[in-house]
């Protein structure tokens, strides 16, 4: 995105007007180096490490027909705040000091101490700063103030500037980084000509900040809103991440204690989904699109995606028991069928012996009094051919006897029998 657009670009109403914003670490001199640049004293300053600008303060003044206007900044990162609310405390109070001046600022002065090891709590600051004001904004709006310069011993370091170059490490990328925008200050002296003098290198550093009035406006840092959030959120990072683990934990404990097939499972696992799913959202709107808490949520989805891949099982199990309850229904009831297809044939098959059975008891005595019929013909013919034929010799008599029984046999008995045996 190029800061440099139309919308971030306002010119001043006069080339004379003049505005600055002090901004730096609690306790760096930010305060006095305002009241020096004014020539008297507005601010209230402090030189211990509790910061004492609660409030944005403004105050003007006219030197060398050039209206100056100052605005003392919070201190960065005040010292008996935590981190979250003195990032949140430092952001409210710039926005509050970019808002009561509309028209924008020409340079910010960035107030660091002469003397004192730029530590890694002063990188930080500065690091904090640009989060908040957009990176770009050391390199092209930002003047370094150096304050305490009543310490500066010439005989021991030489100039100022030969102090500046013999730095190294971080203050001297810092310096680097404001393109050697660098001024000392002596907020003590009473010395009218070294007050001047200071003053004057400092607008002059501040005209080849903005040659043409440029300020840094609203629109610059609205474009620095991300990275605001950014920090924001960074700083909120243990204490989200402590409430998410207890969260998530929890979760999972008690997924794991979900034993399949026990009842209401789905149910249960369905009320562990939505808490995940409350989790995941809860973080992504801390996040606020940083991309600050991405592991986080990262964790957090996959947690979410865990017990969906639970439930789906849960779901399978259940639709894969009801397929085996109702194969073992419908292998019953054919089962059942079977026994019921077998009895009835079975008892088909002895009704029909019943009958047969019954049939042929029914031929048998027709059978048998129809031999009882013919024995007593057979005995009537006999008794007949005795009183008729007395002569008649053994012989004939066992004849006619063969011949009656044969065909009794032949006519009688033997088609009964192959009756029975063909229907049988």
């Amino acid at each position: 995105m190029d800061h440099r657009s139309k919308k971030t670009i306002v010119m001043g109403s006069k080339k004379s007007d003049v505005d600055l914003l002090l901004i730096g670490k609690t306790g760096n001199g930010k305060s006095a180096t305002g009241n020096a640049i004014l020539k008297r004293k507005v601010f209230r300053s402090n030189a211990n490490v509790t910061s004492v600008t609660k409030q944005i303060k403004t105050s003007y003044s006219l030197y060398k027909g050039r209206n100056l206007k100052v605005v003392d900044g919070p201190g960065a990162l005040d010292t008996d705040l935590s981190e979250q609310e003195a990032l949140e405390k430092l952001i409210d109070s710039i926005k509050v000091a970019i808002a009561s001046n509309p028209q924008g600022y020409h340079a910010f002065l960035l107030v660091v101490r002469f003397g004192n090891r730029f530590t890694t709590e002063e990188q930080r600051t500065v690091e904090v700063l640009k989060h908040i004001f957009g990176d770009y904004f050391v390199n092209k709006f930002c003047i370094l103030v150096v304050t305490h310069g009543d310490n500066l011993c010439p005989e021991e370091v030489g100039s100022f500037e030969d102090w500046c170059s013999q730095q190294e490490g971080a203050f001297k990328s810092l310096v680097h980084e404001c393109r050697n925008r660098v001024v000392l200050f002596d907020n003590r002296t009473k010395d009218q000509t070294k007050m001047d003098a200071q003053i004057d290198h400092l607008l002059t550093l501040v005209d080849s900040v903005s040659p043409l009035g440029l300020r840094y406006t609203d629109d610059n840092f609205r474009h620095a809103q991300r990275e605001r959030d950014r920090i924001v959120v960074e700083a909120k990072l243990p204490i989200v991440q402590e409430e998410t683990l207890r969260e998530s934990s929890l979760i999972l404990q008690q997924m794991r204690n979900i034993q399949p097939g026990q009842e209401n499972q789905l149910e249960s696992l369905n009320a562990l989904k939505v808490r995940a799913e409350n989790l995941e959202r809860s973080v992504r709107d801390q996040d606020k699109g940083t991309g600050a808490l991405a592991l986080i949520i990262a964790n957090v989805v996959d947690i979410r995606k865990a017990v969906e891949g639970h439930i789906d099982r849960a779901k399978s199990a259940i639709v894969l028991k009801e397929e085996q309850e109702k194969i073992k229904a419908e292998w019953d009831r054919r089962g059942e069928e079977r026994e019921r297809q077998y009895r009835a044939d079975e008892e088909e098959v002895r009704k029909q012996m019943e009958r047969r059975i019954a049939e042929l008891e029914r031929e048998k005595l027709e059978n048998e009094a129809k031999l009882e019929r013919m024995r007593r013909e057979a005995e009537e013919k006999l008794d007949d051919l005795e009183e008729n034929n007395m002569e008649v010799t053994n012989s004939s008599i066992w004849s006619t006897v063969f011949q009656v029984g044969g065909f009794i046999l032949g006519n009688i008995v033997w088609p009964i029998l192959r009756k029975a045996i063909f229907k049988i």
